[in-house]
């Protein structure tokens, strides 16, 4: 962020009011102030503790800033559920960042009731930024309701210089789609897995295609082992993560908790085909209900 000249976007589900957001802020101030085009969502809800205060003191410096939903409108309108749980900030259209941090203090484990915090999050450089870039704007225009015209495009997606042979594709994936392609993604390369499968997921709720292609998975003898926290955020989603568990223990996979902390790591391993880093977390409200 501190290196973006032309234009830096921001979005997060989970914006918080406090030591790390503060620094956040200050960039994004800062960068506005030297003329870069700052650009800035979150997910209504999800940062619903984000002070007012907070998002002026961005605006008035010159950060365009837009809730996904605002969460007023978000529950009066029962779209509770229709949420922005993406995690993405593109510097330039050069260089991207994905995975399972949010902005908070409680992320660099400064919560005494979560403890240390585990995360897996992701630079990405090359041509699969355009994807990256592309999604934030999709998300972009439905927020600000701004259309970005045809020479802004060409700035925003400038020429990568790529110097690896690495394959990367950017999934998204929401209520808002025709095709549920994360859910569709995970089913398929568990579906053909012949070694390996290495899941780590803060919240583990699969949905039946997902729950039957695991066990089978684990019965033809693939190696299946799936990372959940022994301590979790929520106690509720942790007790109906432990439903699933007993009968897939039968089938052969392995579970193992995580004691360090808290784990929310959204990471999935299939033989030498694919690994996964993303937003999801391994529960079918990530993968129908909110976008991802």
């Amino acid at each position: 962020m501190e290196k973006a000249k032309h234009h830096l976007h921001v979005e997060f589900y989970i914006f918080r009011d406090d030591v790390i957001s503060t620094k956040f802020q200050d960039v994004m101030i800062r960068k506005a102030q030297e003329g870069v085009k700052v650009r800035f969502i979150c997910d209504g809800l999800g940062s619903h503790k984000m002070s007012w205060s907070f998002i002026r003191k961005l605006q008035d410096a010159g950060v365009e800033f837009h809730y996904f939903l605002p969460p007023l409108i978000a529950t009066i309108d029962r779209r509770v559920n229709y949420r922005n749980h993406r995690k993405i900030v593109v510097v330039d259209g050069q260089v991207g960042f994905v995975g399972g941090i949010n902005v908070g203090d409680d992320y660099l484990g400064q919560y005494p009731e979560v403890g240390f915090w585990r995360d897996t999050h992701v630079q990405i450089e090359g041509d699969a930024v355009y994807f990256l870039q592309s999604t934030f704007l999709n998300d972009w225009k439905l927020a600000s309701g701004e259309r970005i015209t045809e020479p802004q495009l060409a700035e925003l997606f400038p020429p990568h210089i790529c110097s690896g042979e690495e394959r990367i594709q950017i999934l998204a994936s929401g209520p808002d789609q025709d095709w549920d392609a994360i859910q569709e993604m995970c089913f398929g390369a568990i579906s053909v897995a012949c070694d390996r499968i290495y899941i780590t997921t803060p919240y583990f709720i699969p949905d039946p295609a997902l729950y039957e292609a695991l066990k089978t998975a684990a019965v033809s003898g693939v190696d299946v082992k799936i990372i959940i926290p022994y301590q979790s955020d929520s106690k509720l989603v942790h007790l109906a993560s432990l439903s699933y568990v007993e009968e897939l223990l039968r089938a052969g996979v392995e579970f193992f908790q995580y004691r360090k902390g808290f784990v929310h790591a959204k990471v999935m391993i299939v033989d030498e085909l694919l690994a996964t880093v993303g937003t999801a977390n391994m529960d079918m409200r990530s993968f129908f209900a909110i976008l991802s």
